[in-house]
């Protein structure tokens, strides 16, 4: 199988991320806080927080890979990184990241916030949903996305491409 490399712009997250915010206010959803998972999820998660006027921010960093190398659909052990979760009184998370595939972080990072917070309301937003990927295990009330892509395919989002 052949991957596709798709190159996306900054006007087309922007439109993802629109999208995302709009399935969110439908939801009624009002995060108290948007916990981005790093390194992609941290760019929508800001962008996110603006637009949801959320102040709150956290990041939980996890890893697939230990370099740069696309990951393998077969790895299902993430390396755990570091957490920083705001030390207040939470009752609503917007878990966020830029494409799930198998939702094996995201249970991970659930599970980090349910340690942290208890049993609170947490929704997963993601720009991208891998098809056919095995992630359709998880409830999809508890997530939403902006566009399904093929599973073959690479995305290069704009913070990763050359300035110039």
């Amino acid at each position: 199988m052949n991957r596709g490399i798709i190159k996306k712009t900054w006007m087309e997250i922007e439109e993802r991320v629109k999208h995302i915010s709009k399935q969110i206010l439908e939801r009624g959803f009002k995060p108290d806080c948007i916990v981005g998972i790093a390194r992609g999820g941290l760019v929508p998660a800001v962008m996110l927080a603006y637009k949801l006027e959320c102040r709150m921010l956290g990041f939980i960093q996890f890893q697939r890979t230990k370099d740069e190398k696309p990951f393998s659909l077969f790895n299902n052990s993430n390396l755990l990184y570091s957490v920083g979760l705001p030390r207040t009184s939470i009752k609503r998370v917007l878990l966020v990241d830029d494409i799930i595939v198998k939702g094996i972080i995201f249970k991970d990072a659930i599970a980090i916030i349910q340690h942290e917070y208890g049993p609170i309301e947490i929704l997963g937003a993601f720009l991208y949903k891998v098809n056919n990927s095995g992630g359709e295990n998880i409830e999809t009330h508890s997530y939403i996305f902006s566009e399904a892509i093929n599973g073959n395919d690479w995305i290069v989002y704009p913070w990763e491409q050359d300035p110039i």
